[in-house]
């Protein structure tokens, strides 16, 4: 459990830094957006969490205290999806939100490149004519809901080279945190009143 927390922390670090600073250039509106999101987040997280104590006690209380701040991931995600090699057919995340972006990291040894001569493992975006190089250090941000993406087939050996690592916002949490739901369950008292 400690390495994971290790690695939460580490994507929270980068995506606090170069992807807000990112996004704050290009974009400042989903930059706000997405910190609004978070923010919401965090708070009804805490009454969740202290309504699971009560019901169920499955972990100490001092595990779940700093939960929502491992799963922070630089308030630009609400998930993330960690994986060797990529997604080679041509797709869409229709349960990403699209009004924030989804960002892509690529993570390795730098000393362990892989062929490139056909763009393997580059980002493909085919509406727009674009191929994306995805090499070990870098991150891209796009609408992955709504324009089709594919990344480019690595070769066997080379897929292990490095780690790309996805972060992106549920479009369903996004919806139920935005708009008070029909119905309340017990911990839900603050956001249903």
């Amino acid at each position: 459990m400690e390495a994971m927390v290790n690695l939460c922390q580490a994507i929270d670090s980068v995506l606090n830094t170069r992807g807000q600073r990112a996004l704050k250039a290009h974009d400042p509106k989903v930059l706000s957006r997405s910190r609004q999101l978070h923010h919401t987040i965090r708070s009804q997280s805490q009454n969740v969490i202290d309504y699971g104590r009560l019901q169920s006690h499955p972990l100490p209380a001092t595990q779940l205290q700093d939960v929502t701040k491992i799963l922070r991931f630089g308030n630009l995600g609400t998930c993330v999806a960690i994986g060797r090699g990529q997604s080679e057919k041509l797709h869409l995340d229709l349960n990403d939100n699209n009004a924030l972006y989804t960002s892509i990291m690529v993570l390795g040894d730098k000393t362990k490149q892989w062929n490139t001569n056909h763009h393997q493992g580059s980002l493909y975006l085919p509406t727009l004519g674009v191929i994306v190089p995805m090499n070990i250090g870098d991150m891209v941000f796009f609408n992955a809901s709504e324009l089709p993406h594919l990344v480019i087939k690595l070769d066997e050996p080379e897929r292990e080279y490095r780690t790309v690592v996805t972060t992106f916002s549920c479009a369903h949490l996004s919806e139920v945190l935005e708009h008070s739901p029909a119905f309340c369950l017990p911990w839900m008292t603050t956001s249903c009143m």
